[in-house]
């Protein structure tokens, strides 16, 4: 086989892969879906997760729960933005080994609509 019909073809391919993995990124980024991540200190985080290059949650929130005023027996639970966190964070890189779970929102879950809901009031 000739030598630049060879390279050509290797070229072509290496072009392929990158915009395969370009258009990853992009779709994954710019989704939107909501994932729900779990650490194995107990804190519950819900965000838009990417997973290339690293897990990096972006637009994220916590997820508490404290005990009811009104009635100490019960529990009231919020999503707290991290962008009114005091460290506000534009997005946090998740350690991999720390993480215990990690997945997509349902759409009809109670969490996803109460960010839509969010996000819809402030446009």
């Amino acid at each position: 086989m000739n030598k630049r019909l060879l390279q050509g073809i290797v070229a072509g391919v290496v072009v392929i892969v990158a915009l395969f993995m370009v258009a990853f990124v992009y779709l994954q980024w710019y989704r939107g879906n909501l994932s729900v991540i779990y650490l194995a200190n107990g804190d519950l985080y819900v965000g838009k997760l990417t997973t290339f290059p690293r897990l990096t949650l972006h637009e994220g929130y916590q997820y508490q729960t404290a005990p009811d005023p009104k009635d100490p027996s019960k529990s009231i639970s919020r999503l707290v933005p991290m962008s009114e966190a005091s460290w506000a964070p534009v997005q946090v890189n998740l350690n991999k080994s720390q993480i215990i779970f990690y997945g997509p929102l349902q759409e009809k879950s109670e969490i996803y609509k109460a960010i839509m809901d969010k996000e819809l009031a402030s446009d």
